[in-house]
Parts: C-alpha cells; structure tokens; sequence
C-alpha cells in the first residue's frame, strides 16, 4: 500500500491528505476483516462465597 502511493499521489492533486489517511485506514481495516464490537453491557459480578 505505501510503495504505491509515490507513484500517483501528488500533494497539488485531487485527493486531500485527509482524503487518502481515510483510505488507506478503511483499506488496511478491510484487509484485516476488522469488524467494530457493538456496544457491549458490562457484566454482572458473580457473586464468590469470599464475597457473601
């Protein structure tokens, strides 16, 4: 991914500096599969015979 980009990207070009961060940060997500956990409910303390 890095290596390619000194051949097309120009500062002076289409694409924002900001524009391409997004990018390649989505792309190297997807190549990873990364999946957002969903808000997750904090669980509840199982109680031990220490605590009662």
């Amino acid at each position: 991914m890095c290596n390619a980009i000194a051949q097309w990207y120009r500062p002076d070009g289409p694409v924002t500096e900001d524009e391409l961060v997004e990018r390649y940060v989505s792309l190297a997500l997807t190549v990873v599969e990364y999946r957002p956990r969903s808000a997750r409910r904090p669980r509840a303390r199982l109680t031990t015979r220490r605590d009662a």
